[in-house]
């Protein structure tokens, strides 16, 4: 139960990195059309763009990792009592990836799809490793 309860902390860390990558990120800046606005961003408020995108990156951790641990345990086990607890963990952390995708909707639609490429080059890496293990085993 130590473990859930962890992950419950985990949650609730996510939501505030969240929250203060929200309330520091410059949107006013980044809406603005000119190229000397941008550069303005760049040269005088640096701190509060690294600290909103190193928060929102925290924050994806935070969320992302329990996310995927709960849901390879829920899948790649026989269904018991245990699976419910997993199931209703990776319920928990849907809803605050969907909260951070309300919030914040441009850099974690960046962020999923940066993660969805990568997990489709490490899938293709490892049929391409698979096949030719393969190969070598039936020749000898």
């Amino acid at each position: 139960m130590t473990a859930y309860l962890k992950d419950l902390i985990a949650g609730v860390l996510a939501w505030w990195s969240m929250n203060g990558a929200y309330k520091l990120f410059p949107v006013k800046e980044l809406a603005a059309r000119g190229l000397g606005e941008g550069m303005t961003l760049l040269l005088f408020k640096p701190i509060e763009l690294i600290i909103s995108v190193s928060l929102f990156l925290i924050a994806s951790l935070l969320w992302g990792k329990p996310f995927v641990g709960h849901f390879l345990r829920l899948t790649q086990r026989p269904l018991s009592m245990d699976s419910f607890l997993h199931l209703m963990m990776c319920g928990y952390f849907s809803l605050i990836a969907y909260i951070q995708y309300v919030k914040m909707p441009g850099p974690t639609a960046v962020l999923l799809i940066f993660l969805l490429l990568f997990s489709i080059i490490k899938l293709i890496r490892r049929r391409a490793l698979y096949t030719e293990i393969t190969q070598l085993t039936r020749k000898k």
